[in-house]
């Protein structure tokens, strides 16, 4: 997995391009195919509502496979789970969440590649570094698990898009 840093607020289009090892400016470009945007943090500052958001993750989550949680998660753990000791092996994503809002990273070989740092950490430092500053763990999930949700995810995000 290659590192790369993300643009403002785009942890998510990031984080699939890590996984999927592709530029994360050919991510951000599908999803804003047919948007008014040009830049993935064009309008951030609230202008371009959550529905855009949606159908701009729905793009993208049809050509690079993966649950919506990746991008958003509206439902928090009552109780946090704990940051594991180790990481499952080869690759994946992990969601984190603090009342800053949410962060979603790579993982491969227990190396975090957190597109706001500037090169990937080993998992005991970053997940230290984001307990200390009141991060929770909100979802390990395997790349195993990513690519499961292609064929049907595809298909019903079609029918969101009405593009079928």
């Amino acid at each position: 997995m290659i590192h790369q840093k993300q643009p403002f607020g785009g942890c998510f289009p990031t984080t699939m391009a890590m996984l999927y090892d592709v530029n994360v400016e050919e991510v951000i470009k599908v999803g804003l195919e047919g948007t008014p945007w040009t830049k993935w943090n064009e309008h951030f500052d609230h202008t371009r509502s959550h529905t855009a958001y949606q159908e701009i993750v729905t793009r993208i989550l049809m050509k690079f496979p993966g649950p919506r949680t990746l991008a958003y998660s509206t439902a928090k753990p009552r109780i946090p789970p704990p940051f594991p000791r180790n990481l499952p092996t080869n690759k994946g994503a992990i969601t984190i969440t603090s009342i800053l809002g949410n962060h979603v990273v790579a993982y491969e070989d227990q190396v975090v590649f957190d597109g706001n740092f500037d090169m990937g950490i080993p998992w005991h430092m970053w997940h230290e570094y984001r307990r200390i500053g009141d991060w929770s763990l909100v979802r390990i999930i395997t790349m195993t698990e990513i690519t499961a949700f292609s064929e049907l995810q595809s298909k019903q995000l079609k029918l969101n898009l009405n593009v079928c």
